[in-house]
């Protein structure tokens, strides 16, 4: 029987990238573009920790943590 952690595991590269460019489209266009394409933590700390921070609750909820303590 497959589990909802079964299948979010299953797409959760789909599901983190989808996140991320809907949660770094809610900035504007400029600072989209920047955020998404600088990869350095340090040279672009908003766009590291929308990745870092997706990648964990995704990694949580497909782990069956509790939605309410992520």
């Amino acid at each position: 029987m497959t589990t909802h952690g079964d299948l979010l595991r299953e797409h959760q590269d789909a599901i983190v990238q989808r996140w991320i460019a809907d949660i770094l489209a809610t900035y504007p266009e400029q600072a989209t573009a920047a955020f998404g394409r600088e990869r350095d933590r340090f040279a672009n700390p908003v766009g590291h920790s929308v990745r870092v921070g997706t990648q964990g609750i995704v990694a949580a909820l497909c782990d069956g943590m509790d939605p309410d303590r992520i």
